[in-house]
């Protein structure tokens, strides 16, 4: 890190994006697509408004050339090549393609690009001084601005003279509006925001600057760091996370969260983790990407087993994402079970659900329960998957619930076994229907024989049974 030389600068929107229009700022291969949603771009506009800090940017130029095939799109539009050399965006690409899309000119000499143009469609509205998204171009008022007129005091003029004066009857109503106008197009034009340049690192080293400075700052992408230090295997980390939530949605199982698809990868290298620390050390791996497809096909077996075998309607009825890890590692080491051994898995997975296994018992002890799963695997002993630290503690259900609330574990548990052990009383009900309301009126209506079915199952499982 001799030639090391970090920048930081005050720099203003109108500077930031003269640079992205000549091609100077791009986006390196592994940076995550586009995801923000109108409100957020919303929101940061108003931040902007406002003169609220919005973070700052992370960008990165290295000494020597890489052979990417490097993203000239920013939002909705395509930029142009650098004769200057590469600068690219580490931290800041959702923010910059939000402010970049919104404020400049469709006018303007760029190409389209294949994004969304309706997310950069904003308008502010004079009268009540807020950022709107119109529902039809033909809903237009005449106090309803694009964003990027702001920009430019000459297109503002022009745009006012034949957009707005001749539809605003009233000169004291004018006058206000374009006094708003002027006002926010001052905050737009001298707003300004820290810049963080990087000048000579190599990838590792500016992953690991970007790391250290946002230690305790904004949240990191959990696959970012991942993206960025696997680009030389010939994929994108992200990609293949987008591909296996899309994989889920499409088997009718919902939308699983990112974090633990995330975690689970990660778990994938003999460990099991509760954080995402040191995931730069997984991508430098030499068996990264095939340890990666691996464990793609042991959490699709993973939730294959949920959905057929625990009847579970989908993801947001799972009661932790830590036994989608342990159902990972199980697949990883039988990849076909066998009906005896799937039932041995099945009865590990209501005896952690029905003691709150993940809720009460520590971080230590979840390790040690991880490490025991994975012998008890490994010695074909699949009997003895549930680990408590002391075997004559006999764990308590907790009370039959008065209510049903899908975030907690005990109205998860009952809402299960209803699906598995007592379906003919759900028979015919459309999936997607199933919720906190739905379940509710199904145990008002059965909740004796649902009680006289679930008593000898958990007593059977190894624990205290609580009806209130």
């Amino acid at each position: 890190m001799n030639n090391l030389l970090i920048n930081p600068q005050i720099r203003t929107l109108t500077s930031l994006i003269d640079d992205i229009k000549k091609g100077n700022i791009c986006v390196p291969p592994f940076q995550r697509d586009f995801v923000w949603t109108r409100e957020k771009i919303r929101d940061l506009f108003k931040s902007i408004q406002q003169n609220y800090p919005i973070g700052s940017i992370l960008l990165w130029r290295p000494d020597k050339k890489y052979e990417w095939k490097i993203n000239r799109t920013i939002g909705k539009y395509e930029l142009l090549n650098s004769e200057n050399g590469d600068t690219y965006i580490l931290d800041g690409y959702q923010r910059l393609s939000s402010i970049f899309s919104c404020l400049v000119s469709p006018n303007a000499s760029l190409k389209s690009s294949q994004v969304d143009s309706a997310l950069f469609d904003l308008f502010y509205d004079l009268s009540d001084e807020s950022f709107i998204y119109l529902r039809s171009a033909n809903s237009r008022k005449p106090f309803q601005i694009p964003l990027y007129v702001f920009m430019s005091t000459s297109e503002f003029r022009k745009y006012s003279r034949a957009h707005m004066e001749p539809f605003i009857e009233n000169a004291t109503e004018l006058d206000v509006y374009l006094d708003r106008a002027d006002e926010l197009s001052r905050k737009l034009i001298d707003y300004q925001l820290t810049c963080v340049e990087i000048k000579g690192a190599d990838i590792e080293e500016a992953v690991e600057i970007f790391s250290r400075l946002n230690s305790k700052g904004e949240e990191i992408s959990v696959d970012w760091m991942v993206n960025a230090l696997s680009y030389k295997l010939d994929f994108r980390f992200a990609d293949v996370m987008d591909e296996l939530i899309a994989w889920v949605a499409d088997n009718d199982f919902g939308t699983i969260k990112r974090d633990t698809i995330f975690r689970c990868f990660q778990s994938s290298f003999d460990k099991i983790y509760f954080d995402q620390k040191h995931v730069e050390k997984l991508a430098q791996r030499h068996d990264f990407k095939d340890r990666i497809f691996k464990a793609v096909e042991n959490i699709k077996a993973a939730i294959s087993f949920l959905k057929d075998d625990i009847k579970m309607p989908n993801c947001k009825f799972l009661p932790y994402g830590t036994q989608l890890i342990f159902l990972m590692e199980f697949f990883n080491h039988y990849p076909n079970p066998t009906s005896d051994q799937k039932e041995s898995l099945e009865i590990w997975f209501w005896r952690t659900t029905y003691s709150n296994y993940f809720t009460i018992c520590s971080l230590t002890d979840q390790r040690k329960a991880y490490e025991h799963f994975v012998d008890a695997l490994r010695c074909e002993d699949l009997d003895d998957l549930f680990y408590l630290e002391n075997n004559t503690n006999q764990l308590e259900t907790q009370p039959f619930p008065k209510k049903i609330q899908l975030g907690a574990v005990r109205s998860l548990a009952v809402c299960l076994f209803i699906e598995r052990f007592t379906p003919q009383i759900i028979q015919g009900m459309e999936l997607k229907k199933r919720s906190n309301v739905f379940y509710d009126n199904i145990i008002a209506e059965h909740k004796n024989i649902i009680m006289e079915k679930e008593k000898p199952f958990v007593t059977w499982l190894g624990f205290q049974y609580k009806k209130i």
